[in-house]
């Protein structure tokens, strides 16, 4: 009994932390869970691929080649008359397949520098790949903060409606005796009914807004679960991962710049042939015949008709537009970060006039409700000044939620 017990605590406590988490954990497991998130291991098998294929040159080659032609002219020999009979003239058709090995002796550094360019390549995909998994944390918080902003006007209404219900209870005491019209109790049961039709609304919008969080995150989020306004916000230090996107592709280019100048340099290989032909080494037979050859073949392009000039001129030419991209993409986060730091500012003062003026509301709503129970006033003055105050309730949380988001929002601009 005692270890069920144990189970069911330990039950109930993972339970309650897994659906109590913050806004930093929904985020974590959106970097996860999101399907887009599996592409990082998918990249780096690619990248692993592609690595071992640049290596694949100081490996043995095998071919096999096969050859027909017809010649117009072939090998023949002019003979005095007396040795005529010796020079027997050769086919104009000829044919042989054989069996080539290749083996590198030196590439000019070309095997490195593929490498170097497809681990390159690899970051830049990373980095993009970082990129949009980044963008996916802004969705996590609007619909973080939307359940959060449903939440508290759930609670306004709530307050709302408790508050109607004990004036209902006062009404139809005072209808009881004869003190209160019974107009005034349809004005309360009116504006329950108004209360309620709110209260689908924002269900609905929580519903919704949970539903997002869900396919985000990659969790099973139903309606019991709490949520909460992050406590701290922490600080970041680091890049934005558009800029280290440019910078990888910035790195990408400098390798291409070095493929560029290596493809020019001469390249040493030793080879060997093993084949069946008509004729085979002997140019003067007719006959079909097994030969072999090994030897070295050097390779060197000694003029591409400035070729590799000109993909270094189109390789520098993108590297100043990446060198105006970062700058473009550094003053758009200067942009976005100064927006923020508005929208912070104003709220911040917003919300300071906001408690002031629900000060202000509770005292009307009190000074009414005074006045309808002496009858200078009648009930729907009080339901208006009633709904007012809690409306400015309703922004105090409102302000103070869209301040916490905009700090969030700017962490998430710096690259967090």
């Amino acid at each position: 009994m005692k270890k069920v017990l144990i189970c069911l605590f330990m039950v109930t406590s993972i339970m309650a932390n897994v659906s109590g988490q913050d806004l930093w954990f929904f985020i974590q497991k959106s970097q996860v869970n999101f399907p887009m998130a599996r592409n990082r291991t998918t990249i780096d098998s690619i990248v692993l691929l592609k690595v071992k294929n640049s290596q694949n040159t100081w490996f043995p080659q095998l071919n096999v080649i096969g050859q027909s032609t017809y010649q117009s002219e072939v090998t023949k020999l002019d003979l005095p008359a007396q040795f005529q009979g010796l020079a027997t003239p050769v086919d104009k058709d000829q044919h042989k397949v054989f069996l080539e090995v290749t083996q590198m002796l030196y590439d000019g550094g070309l095997a490195q520098n593929q490498k170097l360019v497809e681990l390159a390549s690899g970051q830049v995909q990373l980095a993009q790949h970082a990129t949009s998994m980044h963008e996916l944390k802004s969705r996590v918080v609007g619909a973080y903060y939307a359940i959060l902003l449903a939440e508290v006007n759930m609670q306004q209404l709530d307050a709302l409606t408790k508050t109607l219900e004990k004036r209902l209870l006062d009404i139809e005491s005072g209808i009881e005796y004869g003190t209160i019209l019974k107009s005034s109790l349809s004005s309360i049961k009116a504006e329950l009914l108004n209360v309620e039709q709110q209260k689908i609304e924002v269900t609905q919008a929580r519903e919704y807004a949970l539903q997002i969080l869900s396919i985000l995150s990659g969790l099973t989020i139903d309606s019991s679960w709490e949520f909460s306004s992050p406590d701290s916000i922490p600080t970041f230090n680091g890049q934005m991962p558009e800029i280290l996107a440019i910078e990888a592709e910035s790195n990408r280019q400098h390798s291409l710049i070095g493929m560029s100048s290596v493809r020019r340099r001469p390249q040493l290989a030793l080879f060997g042939q093993a084949g069946y032909g008509k004729p085979g080494l002997n140019m003067m037979g007719n006959s079909w015949d097994t030969y072999y050859l090994a030897g070295v073949k050097l390779t060197w392009n000694l003029w591409d008709w400035n070729k590799t000039a000109n993909e270094k001129r189109i390789l520098g030419l993108n590297q100043q537009q990446l060198t105006a991209q970062r700058e473009t993409t550094i003053k758009n986060m200067a942009v976005r970060t100064a927006e923020q730091d508005g929208a912070i500012a104003k709220l911040e003062q917003i919300i300071l006039r906001d408690k002031e003026i629900h000060r202000l509301r509770e005292e009307i709503t009190a000074a009414t409700l005074a006045s309808v129970k002496e009858g200078a006033l009648r009930e729907v003055d009080y339901i208006s000044d009633l709904n007012t105050e809690f409306q400015a309730r309703i922004e105090i949380e409102k302000h103070q939620l869209l301040l916490n988001q905009s700090k969030i929002l700017k962490l998430l601009i710096s690259g967090y």
